[in-house]
């Protein structure tokens, strides 16, 4: 008998409540999206933003002349 046969027999599920069991799961799907997309957008921007810093520190340094590694 595979495992998951033998799992269900042990588990005792409840009966579906209906539809409004679906609008739970469909909002919590959702959010979880929601998040994942707002984590990635604001990860993409961060880097965006440290290298955009790191390139005006590097122009900065060569243009100021003390700063130059002649």
């Amino acid at each position: 008998m595979p495992v998951a046969q033998v799992v269900a027999q042990l588990v005792d599920t409840p009966e579906s409540t209906g539809s409004g069991e679906w609008i739970v799961w469909i909002l919590l799907g959702a959010g979880i999206v929601a998040l994942w997309l707002l984590i990635r957008n604001t990860r993409k921007r961060a880097y965006r933003d440290y290298w955009e810093r790191r390139k005006r520190e590097e122009e900065r340094r060569k243009n100021d002349p003390d700063m130059r590694k002649d």
